[in-house]
């Protein structure tokens, strides 16, 4: 503007606080008018209201640059740091729910782990008594065999006491005055003449009886021809 109006030049301080309480009232009046209500202004506070210098305004035009630039770049800061803490709550819940599903998983490996050990105590269980069982059954095989193998020695050494007796009765009857022909002393003493004996006894008696049996055939067969011709001849 090619004009400007000197405050100072017009208006004092005391008629501007004047012109100020009045603006104060009329317009809480008016208000109260156009909006139907009783309401009050606060009390008018000093040193609120203060004239800055060309000089300072320079200042403060400086310093609200600043203060605008290190607004933007908090904000800035605030976004990344916003980012970052989004980011690291997403990684918390996700760390979270990792260990709830190990905790689940651990639990249920922990459960696994029981009932096998519980199958796996019952499965030996059922192999020791198998184990005791065929224990006892060989404590009773041990026994009876032992049973037998005493007896068996007793009388082996029985065998043993009487055998020069046997030896020499055996010898008195093949060389001494009692001999005997081998051939006999075999059949009576040797296990496989014996055998051999029976074998030949048992041939021997099975031709007897076929040879029987086909003499009574023949028998039969000769009475039968008889009676025939008697009975054409009665006839």
């Amino acid at each position: 503007m090619e004009i400007t109006v000197d405050k100072s030049a017009i208006f004092t301080k005391d008629s501007l606080k004047v012109i100020q309480d009045k603006m104060r009232i009329n317009c809480i009046e008016n208000f109260n008018r156009i909006y139907d209500n009783d309401l009050t202004l606060k009390e008018k506070r000093k040193g609120k209201n203060f004239d800055l210098k060309s000089s300072d305004m320079e200042v403060h035009k400086q310093t609200e640059k600043m203060l605008k630039k290190e607004i933007k770049e908090f904000e800035e800061v605030k976004s990344v740091t916003s980012k970052i803490i989004e980011k690291q709550v997403k990684e918390k819940s996700e760390i979270e729910d990792e260990i709830i599903d190990k905790k689940k998983y651990n639990n249920k490996l922990s459960l696994k782990s029981k009932v096998t050990l519980i199958k796996e105590n019952d499965k030996l269980k059922e192999e020791l008594d198998y184990e005791k069982y065929m224990h006892y059954q060989y404590k009773i095989a041990y026994e009876g065999l032992k049973e037998k193998t005493d007896y068996l020695i007793d009388n082996l050494k029985k065998v043993i006491n009487i055998l020069p007796n046997i030896i020499k009765n055996i010898a008195d009857r093949l060389f001494g005055s009692q001999h005997i022909q081998l051939k006999y002393f075999k059949q009576q003493y040797d296990s496989e003449e014996i055998e051999k004996f029976e074998k030949e006894r048992k041939k021997k008696f099975n031709l007897f009886k076929n040879k029987q049996k086909e003499n009574v055939h023949n028998k039969d067969y000769d009475i039968s021809s008889n009676s025939k011709e008697k009975d054409d001849f009665e006839r």
